[in-house]
């Protein structure tokens, strides 16, 4: 019924035993002798066990919902006048990661050595401390993995924005390590800095 759907998550999660949707429900599981959760997924309110775990973590969690409330006006500002880096980076994420945010550089130098890039994404650069953008991801934190699903740390519109994506110059943070050519693979030195990477 309409009534139960309305109240669903509270009913499973959170029931309130003085309502009477949950007096409901507990009549009717306590009559087919099951638990209100096997009443819910007979009648397809949840799908399988699954769905009710994941239902359980979103409402203890995210009791706002999985998509953060976007702020009116842009997201971000992209970062201007960053040198280019003089590198060909490969993103190093698997082919079906909708989040790519490292990648690598080998260049080897007149010198003889290596010149070894690691770059992370850098979407910090597009929004100021304090801005709604930064609210966002102070609640939220990190993004969270689980199988198969994720919830974001940042909205999804910046976080394409700065995806070091095959074929452009992405904003990154750059730790170059500067090694040995002799075989060794020693490091003789490293600089970390902000530049705009191609991603090849």
């Amino acid at each position: 019924p309409r009534e139960i759907a309305a109240r669903l998550p509270a009913l499973l999660y959170r029931p309130d035993g003085n309502s009477i949707e949950c007096k409901a429900v507990e009549q009717a599981a306590s009559r087919l002798r099951q638990p209100p959760v096997q009443l819910f997924l007979r009648c397809g309110a949840i799908k399988d066990a699954r769905d009710y775990h994941l239902g359980r973590f979103l409402f203890e969690n995210f009791p706002k919902g999985r998509d953060p409330a976007l702020p009116a006006g842009p997201l971000f500002d992209p970062p201007t006048g960053l040198p280019r880096a003089q590198v060909a980076a490969f993103s190093i994420d698997d082919i079906t990661t909708t989040e790519v945010d490292d990648a690598f550089s080998v260049t080897r130098l007149p010198s003889g050595q290596y010149q070894v890039g690691i770059h992370i994404a850098a979407p910090a650069l597009g929004f100021l401390p304090d801005s709604p953008t930064d609210a966002i991801g102070r609640a939220r934190l990190s993004t969270v993995y689980m199988p198969g699903d994720k919830i974001t740390m940042l909205p999804e519109p910046l976080i394409q924005a700065f995806s070091l994506d095959e074929g452009r110059d992405c904003p990154a943070l750059s730790l170059y390590l500067t090694v040995a050519g002799d075989g060794s693979y020693r490091i003789l030195s490293t600089d970390t800095r902000v530049d705009s990477v191609p991603i090849v």
